[in-house]
């Protein structure tokens, strides 16, 4: 058995440890989703279906 047994004081002390460094990468995994371009498909309309 481990260390970790998933109490409330394990998970703050892992969210003090962790938080800035997820936050971090996710900021970044958005800004990198945001600005690729969308491709156009063969054979389609230029637009986003909105339904």
């Amino acid at each position: 058995k481990g260390y970790f047994n998933s109490s409330s004081i394990d998970i703050i002390c892992l969210q003090y440890i962790y938080m800035n460094m997820i936050c971090i990468y996710i900021q970044t995994f958005v800004q990198v989703h945001n600005t690729h371009c969308i491709q156009h498909q063969r054979n389609q309309e230029h637009y986003l279906p909105t339904s």
